[in-house]
């Protein structure tokens, strides 16, 4: 795996190395086993918890196709927009996505705060890998940002201790917080949405690109908020943290205290047992059964159109009820 030259390629030699242990996987498959044969694949589960999805097989296309792939990202990171274009990776009448794993959920969930004593208006803090992310971090996280808002915490550096991240910090400060910046990264999917809604933080979700999970059961314009990347870009979140701080405002807190609380009914969807055996069969099944009886979620019949670049804010139509102004994401 050379780039010609004679020069070792190390994400050639890698890409390689994934490639060889797919094909001797799905060989042995297709060669020891009679099931395969019997419908192409097309009754296979094959799980991909990357965002790059069945690409890290490159002759997935090929070999694989027919399978349902279960995967926590449907869209694409612009490294491989170009492989993704040709050849989709998933398809939602197909395929199946699912959250992303976020460790000790039933831990987490219970350092969530009351709204009244969270210390920070709005969060973020990871890196600032993409063009959205450097504008938002340059705007609100500068220092005549922190000296003006001192409840906004937006900032690239990530925490450490002893040379190793420092996770425990960062899900405290998640749980201190009424809004959570979700900002596309290198792809449309960060894990920070789950672990977010599991903490009781409301997602601020500036991902045009970004699809979630149980879409079709869990209406999740009813627990998020969205604000287009064109906006965000423009000004910086300026105008976003004005609708926000107008929320929170809001005395009595209904709207927030309705999302926190819609937020609380769904989060067990997102949350995975501590192990599951192979024998278990009570899993993804028990966990429809709850979303759809609403001991786990809204049970709502649609999807909430996340792909299209739309804003949606739970609180906007009924300020305007009210006859107030404000809001969060449109």
């Amino acid at each position: 795996a050379t780039d010609g030259h004679g020069v070792v390629d190390v994400d050639l030699f890698i890409q390689s190395t994934i490639d060889s242990y797919y094909y001797d996987l799905f060989e042995y498959v297709k060669t020891q086993h009679p099931y395969w044969a019997r419908s192409g694949g097309r009754d296979h589960l094959i799980v991909f918890p990357s965002g790059r999805g069945a690409t890290l097989f490159s002759a997935w296309h090929d070999h694989i196709a027919a399978a349902t792939f279960i995967t926590p990202e449907a869209s694409y990171s612009e490294q491989w927009e170009e492989q993704w274009r040709q050849h989709p990776y998933f398809s939602s009448g197909k395929d199946l996505l699912v959250p992303g794993y976020v460790r000790e959920p039933a831990a987490l969930a219970s350092m969530s705060r009351p709204l009244e004593e969270r210390r920070w208006l709005l969060y973020f803090r990871g890196q600032a890998n993409s063009d959205i992310r450097k504008r938002l971090v340059r705007k609100l996280g500068s220092h005549a940002a922190r000296e003006m808002h001192r409840d906004v915490l937006v900032t690239g550096q990530i925490l450490r201790e002893s040379g190793r991240r420092n996770w425990a910090q960062y899900r405290h400060e998640l749980a201190q917080s009424v809004f959570c910046l979700v900002v596309r990264g290198h792809s449309p999917w960060t894990l920070r949405l789950f672990e977010a809604m599991v903490l009781g933080c409301i997602p601020v979700i500036i991902s045009d690109r970004l699809e979630f999970p149980f879409s079709a059961m869990i209406d999740y314009r009813q627990i998020t908020i969205k604000y287009s990347e064109a906006k965000a870009m423009k000004d910086g979140g300026v105008d976003l943290l004005r609708r926000l701080r107008e929320l929170r405002r809001e005395q009595p807190p209904r709207t927030l205290m309705r999302v926190v609380h819609n937020l609380r009914r769904v989060r067990a969807a997102f949350m995975y047992a501590p192990s599951v055996s192979l024998n278990d069969t009570s899993t993804a099944l028990e966990l429809f059964e709850r979303v759809n009886n609403g001991d786990g979620g809204d049970g709502g019949d649609r999807g909430d159109g996340s792909h299209d670049g739309a804003d949606h804010d739970p609180g906007l139509s009924a300020a305007r009820a009210r006859g107030g102004g404000g809001g969060g994401g449109g």
